[in-house]
């Protein structure tokens, strides 16, 4: 099979890597790591679950597919850390889980940022209105230090000592 084809299961027709989907390989390594029998037909809804989660994220770049990777990893994670906890029958128990489920939570949201970051998304922005200059005057844009600079050794250097802060 071509490596830019790839098949749910031998009825199904087969996801090809276009321009809409280029991330063919991210899908087939998640589908590894989770271990799913693509051939099982009980697998299809998970199988499918994961594509539009996966098409949600459009990752662009090795960099996305691997933390696209990544948080599906940690959401499946979750979903099954949940599962387990619905199902204990001992409550000391249930603290672990509540527990491990913060911790994932939060992975998830890192992964999250991480992406938004990595996609330009997380930098913030600042308009400035209404900015008066005098004559003679000079506007700053930015963080100013008025603090006296300190030379090696963390002395102050005197010779910035008697100069203007702004």
């Amino acid at each position: 099979m071509n490596q830019d084809v790839f098949s749910l299961n031998d009825n199904s027709t087969p996801v090809q890597k276009t321009a809409d989907m280029p991330f063919t390989d991210c899908f087939i390594e998640i589908i590894k790591s989770f271990q799913i029998d693509i051939k099982n037909e009980s697998n299809q809804g998970e199988l499918k679950k994961l594509l539009v989660h996966l098409q949600d994220i459009n990752p662009q770049g090795a960099v996305e597919e691997m933390l696209a990777t990544q948080m599906l990893g940690t959401h499946k994670m979750i979903m099954t850390t949940i599962t387990f906890a619905h199902k204990m029958m001992f409550p000391e128990m249930i603290g672990n889980f509540v527990n491990a489920l913060t911790k994932l939570s939060r992975t998830f949201t890192t992964q999250m940022e991480a992406l938004n970051r990595h996609r330009g998304k997380g930098q913030q922005k600042m308009t400035v209105e209404h900015v008066h200059v005098n004559a003679g005057g000079q506007a700053i844009i930015g963080h100013v230090d008025t603090s006296p600079k300190k030379g090696k050794g963390g002395r102050i250097n005197e010779k910035n000592k008697e100069q203007p802060h702004g």
